[in-house]
């Protein structure tokens, strides 16, 4: 009665190797899986990030033309006030003229006024 017993215990109807094999074997299927899923997800968030980032490099281009272009054209700005933009080579010559004849202005001041100090 005994045997009966124990054999009735071991013999309950599970197949415990089986159930370690189907455990290891799940464990694995579950570690390639999630392995996969981060490596597709790398690459597509690379691929995403090189869009983006040649996305951002065609809007600067497109910037910089655009305000290289604006720095070189003569425009309206206010017509009522006879307000125009010109050129920035056209405003650094003629800032450059200014400055020079007011600097010239200012040197024959400052002669005539320590002349007139010596004549004093």
């Amino acid at each position: 009665m005994t045997q009966n017993t124990q054999k009735t215990e071991q013999n309950d109807g599970l197949y415990a190797p089986g159930i370690a094999v189907a455990g290891v074997v799940s464990a694995v299927v579950t570690f390639v899986a999630i392995v996969a899923l981060q490596a597709l997800y790398l690459s597509l968030s690379r691929s995403q990030q090189e869009t983006a980032a040649q996305n951002t490099i065609d809007s600067s281009e497109s910037l910089m033309a655009e305000q290289t272009a604006k720095l070189n054209q003569y425009a309206w700005i206010d017509r009522k006030n006879d307000l125009v933009a010109i050129p920035i080579d056209r405003a650094i010559e003629l800032t450059a003229i200014e400055l020079a004849s007011s600097a010239a202005e200012s040197r024959d001041r400052g002669t005539t006024s320590s002349l007139m100090q010596t004549e004093d």
